[in-house]
């Protein structure tokens, strides 16, 4: 049994972490209305990676921000732990919610230090002494394959390249200890070995931690790879779900047949 399997069924079975319900999103655009969202339901279970596919624009970004409740929904609802997910609330505390973003350049401040950017959570909860945050900084970037030594520390962010930069990410988002990792092509900008490095990272962080982990991507090689269950989005709706045998080797929908072909 695999360690991620372990802690859920320590939890008492396979305890439904996450849930997502009739979630509703649109936005004006030159005068029109584009449903980014519509009637989107989506199920996490404590331990397992969960990859969200489809085309760019599906709207994949704007449900991971409504999940992680970085963006509020129309209509709909989201529960973490059975208890509803409004604005901050699942992701500004410990065993949460935590995402990492697609531009490692964009998602932290170029001009703050590395000790900066990763400890900030804790300093916003203010967890920890000045001491064991610093101890915590340093543990998560060991995790991710960083330096912990102040000469690295210190450093600002624009000297980092974006591979470091992603690593520096993960980092701050395992301060807290998610219990959700939420990652939204988060390999898309790097070059091919730089992401396979950084997704082998983050799956062995995910087997030795046991945090459950929704993978959003249009690359269905690599959901192949990671997921243990598949959901596929078009156009604001997810169209189909199910194991990765059952949507990719017997898929029910044209557009999940024409991904599946494009990609062999």
């Amino acid at each position: 049994m695999s360690i991620e399997r372990k802690v859920a069924c320590n939890r008492g079975g396979i305890a439904t972490l996450l849930t997502g319900r009739g979630i509703h999103k649109s936005y004006l655009f030159k005068g029109k209305t584009v449903k980014a969202c519509e009637s989107c339901d989506i199920e996490i279970r404590s331990g397992e990676v969960v990859v969200l596919i489809g085309e760019s624009g599906s709207g994949k970004t704007t449900l991971a921000g409504i999940l992680a409740g970085i963006l509020p929904a129309d209509k709909g609802e989201v529960l973490f732990e059975n208890e509803r997910v409004i604005g901050n609330s699942a992701s500004c505390r410990r065993n949460g919610i935590q995402i990492v973003f697609q531009d490692p350049f964009s998602a932290t401040n170029e001009h703050l230090t590395i000790l900066q950017v990763v400890r900030e959570p804790l300093d916003i909860l203010k967890l920890g002494t000045k001491d064991e945050r610093l101890d915590k900084v340093r543990q998560a970037l060991k995790e991710v394959q960083l330096p912990g030594e102040d000469a690295f520390i210190e450093r600002k962010c624009y000297s980092l390249s974006g591979g470091q930069r992603q690593r520096a990410a993960i980092a701050r988002s395992l301060v807290l200890e998610p219990g959700l990792l939420i990652a939204d092509e988060i390999s898309s900008m790097l070059d091919p070995s730089t992401q396979a490095n950084v997704l082998r990272l983050l799956k062995g962080l995910q087997n030795s931690k046991g945090f459950a982990m929704l993978y959003i991507t249009h690359d269905l090689a690599l959901a192949r790879k990671i997921a243990d269950r598949v959901y596929v989005m078009h156009k604001g709706r997810i169209i189909e779900q199910g194991s990765v045998a059952d949507v990719f080797d017997s898929p029910r929908e044209s557009y999940t047949c024409k991904l599946v072909n494009h990609s062999l």
